[in-house]
Parts: structure tokens; C-alpha cells; sequence
């Protein structure tokens, strides 16, 4: 289980600013599990993957507004359950899960990207991975950043 806790998130009214928690294999083969805002004029939650070269993505109209919200996602075998919770304690999944992969992504970690405006800004709390099952040993953790003008992340180190 991979989980990503969001204090803060302000979206910039442009085409496809978003927060991604990403399972990656290559260039070609990942998943991103996605918080955006699209140019369909509304948030989005869903999933973003590319298995071999072929681009899919599903998801619902979704607007966590502007207080804390976690994204999660629960592996099994190679089947990806994704969720979101605004409490941290009940989690929904408002979509399907996929079937991705041969099941041991190389890395996992998180993507804020997609902001041509350079003005979209999240607060991350924290970033966790409870169950090593996820990403075989040795781990890496990944961290994207494209066109935003501020990130910050707090580190806390469990005992």
C-alpha cells in the first residue's frame, strides 16, 4: 500500500494541472494514479497507464477542494485498487481497478506536473509506503516536478 497525504492543493484553471502517485516500470510501462484539473472545466481523480507503448486513462469528475485529501493505492498480485479520502480514515474507490503489469514496478513515488501557467502549488504531508510487497528491495522513491512554481515537502521518519 502506497499512500500520499495532501495538506494543501491550488489548481490553476488551465489544461491538465495534476498530482500523480506513480508505479513505475520504464517509459513505457507505467501507472499514475491522478488528481487534476482538465479542460473539461472540472477536477478529475482516475488512472493514467501505459503498458507497452498504448496510453489509457479513466476517471470521475472529483473536486477534493482546497483541505487535505490523501490518494492511495492497494496492490495485490498485479491487480491496482485506487483510492481517495478526505478524513484519512474512510477511503473510497471511485474507479475500477486495473490489472497492470507483471506486478513489481521498479519505482514508486509521486509527479506534479502538466501546468503551463507555473502557478500551481501542492502542500505535501507526507508520502508513505507501508507494505514493501510494493516495490521489490532495493527501493527507489521517485520525484517528478514539472511546471510548477512551488513545491515543499515536509520529511517525517517513522521510529
Amino acid at each position: 500500500m502506497a499512500t500520499i497525504k495532501v495538506d494543501q492543493a491550488s489548481l490553476a484553471i488551465s489544461n491538465y494541472p495534476q498530482l500523480n502517485l506513480l508505479l513505475y516500470d520504464d517509459d513505457d510501462n507505467h501507472l499514475r494514479i491522478y488528481y487534476a484539473y482538465s479542460d473539461a472545466s472540472h477536477y478529475h481523480f482516475g488512472i493514467n497507464y501505459e503498458i507497452g507503448q498504448v496510453f489509457n486513462s479513466y476517471g470521475v469528475g472529483l473536486d477534493l477542494g482546497n483541505e487535505p485529501f490523501y490518494i492511495r493505492v492497494i496492490k495485490e498480485d498485479n491487480l491496482y485498487t485506487v483510492f481517495y479520502s478526505t478524513d484519512g480514515t474512510n477511503f473510497i474507490s471511485p474507479v475500477a481497478p486495473i490489472i497492470f503489469g507483471d506486478s513489481t514496478p521498479t519505482s514508486i513515488g509521486f509527479a506534479a506536473m502538466v501546468d503551463p501557467t507555473q502557478t500551481s502549488t501542492f502542500l505535501i504531508d507526507s508520502f508513505e509506503v507501508d507494505d514493501m510487497v510494493m516495490v521489490p528491495e532495493p527501493v527507489t522513491i521517485v520525484l517528478f516536478i514539472t511546471g510548477l512554481v512551488g513545491f515543499m515537502i515536509r520529511v517525517n521518519r517513522k521510529q
